[in-house]
């Protein structure tokens, strides 16, 4: 059994914290004493133990939940390294530090996974603001065809489709829903299951639908799961929805959507607060043509 001016001797040996004397002396004691090198070889392990605590808290901020398992595996087996700790007469050591250590890792990871969910869930909210108040344009390009979707509140939008068929143009004002193909000589109104399909294919009303399901407010009737995603230029949130559905979202420096990719289909997101009603009309895009109802 060793004092305890020779225990704190040897802790501060370990760590590197006495001068090259006492050093020199704790060394001449190690070689002489072997109940002393006994200690020390239980504060070895034990620090050893420890540190791989510390690696384990490292890892909780970037752990996914595709990680969990993984993760709690690491913290089961650092706290076993310690609670298998003996001195040398066979007496188990530290048990109160290995299960200290447990509930305190587990409980800093739980509160870290809950803050990063409630950010997740503000951040999807702002944009949900967002959408309800003002206009954004959508912009991607796919081989032989490029996309320019200008969208505002209530599902409105225009789309101007440029492609091997020609330009096509569709909207919904908020009232009717048209379809304009540039050299025709009619505007199409659409109705019945034909403006439904058009609307639809809006990818603004699809992310908006998928950020209230997410929410946990009435969205869609799917249910989709959102969750942070690092290591890129931007921050990432991915929902994943039913039957494999992803969609990605990326957000500028102020917080707001940059990005969004639907489907395999990637657009670049730009505010317009400028862009007025008028942008979803067909007067508009198709002044003096003639409109025509479509053929039911």
């Amino acid at each position: 059994m060793i004092d305890s001016e020779l225990s704190s001797k040897l802790s501060a040996y370990l760590d590197g914290e006495l001068s090259e004397e006492d050093s020199r002396n704790v060394e001449e004691i190690l070689r002489n004493n072997a109940q002393a090198r006994a200690a020390f070889e239980d504060l070895r392990r034990t620090s050893a133990a420890m540190r791989g605590f510390y690696d384990v808290e490292n890892d909780l901020d970037e752990a996914s939940s595709s990680r969990e398992a993984e993760v709690v595996e690491r913290i089961s087996r650092a706290s076993a390294r310690v609670v298998a700790v003996r001195s040398h007469r066979g007496r188990r050591m530290f048990l109160w530090v290995g299960g200290f250590l447990l509930l305190a890792t587990l409980l800093v990871w739980g509160l870290r996974r809950l803050e990063r969910s409630r950010s997740v869930g503000e951040m999807l909210r702002g944009v949900l603001e967002l959408m309800e108040s003002d206009h954004y344009e959508l912009s991607s390009r796919t081989a032989g065809e490029s996309e320019l979707w200008q969208v505002g509140p209530r599902g409105r939008f225009h789309l101007r489709r440029v492609g091997g068929a020609g330009i096509l143009h569709e909207g919904f004002d908020g009232r009717r829903t048209w379809r304009y193909v540039e050299g025709d000589r009619k505007v199409i109104l659409l109705s019945g299951e034909a403006a439904r399909v058009v609307r639809e294919e809006n990818p603004w009303k699809r992310l908006e639908a998928a950020l209230w399901a997410a929410v946990d407010e009435e969205g869609n009737g799917e249910t989709w799961i959102a969750e942070s995603e690092s290591g890129g230029e931007r921050e990432t949130i991915v929902l994943r929805g039913p039957s494999g559905k992803r969609i990605e979202l990326s957000f500028d420096a102020e917080g707001g959507p940059a990005a969004v990719t639907l489907d395999g289909v990637a657009y670049v997101v730009t505010r317009r607060p400028a862009l007025g009603d008028e942008a979803f009309t067909w007067e508009t895009w198709a002044p003096g043509i003639p409109v025509e109802e479509a053929a039911r």
